[in-house]
């Protein structure tokens, strides 16, 4: 059978995506926004205003589809399947949203797979490290002696 879903202030435990976002805001070093990433991509929770999607089950197979779900501060999209008879899930989700002050979107990919009792979650936070990175004032400096190195390689091959 089919079941379409749809639910307000939806709590998710696991990881706190409030305080995911309000890291890539705050004017801290880049080293310790990474140790906040990872603290709150296991800890704490998240509220979603809104979430649809629909279940699909057939022959002790449950298909998560067409999940979307948002806050105040992002949106994202969920599949899944779960195994009941032999109580397996493997799903995905993908939530975006834009820090305060950039014109970029950020992805989140979470991953959750495994036995029911005992599964395996995880989140790539490769994009958001990335954007963090490239703000930070390390890779700044970084880039500027780099530009200077060059300029310098070049105005000594211009003199032989």
């Amino acid at each position: 059978g089919r079941l379409k879903v749809q639910g307000k202030k939806i709590e998710v435990k696991g990881f706190d995506l409030g305080e995911i976002i309000k890291t890539t805001e705050l004017p801290m070093t880049y080293n310790a926004k990474l140790e906040r990433l990872k603290y709150y991509s296991k800890y704490g929770e998240t509220t979603f205003s809104d979430l649809k999607g629909r279940v699909d089950f057939v022959n002790g197979l449950a298909a998560f589809e067409d999940f979307v779900f948002e806050n105040n501060r992002a949106k994202g999209i969920y599949v899944g399947r779960v195994n009941y008879i032999n109580n397996i899930v493997n799903s995905i989700a993908r939530i975006s949203f834009i820090p305060s002050g950039f014109n970029t979107v950020l992805t989140v990919n979470m991953t959750s797979k495994g036995q029911l009792a005992n599964q395996v979650f995880g989140a790539d936070m490769n994009e958001i490290s990335r954007f963090l990175q490239t703000r930070s004032g390390d890779y700044q400096k970084f880039l500027q002696e780099e530009e200077e190195r060059k300029s310098r390689s070049l105005i000594r091959n211009r003199r032989l």
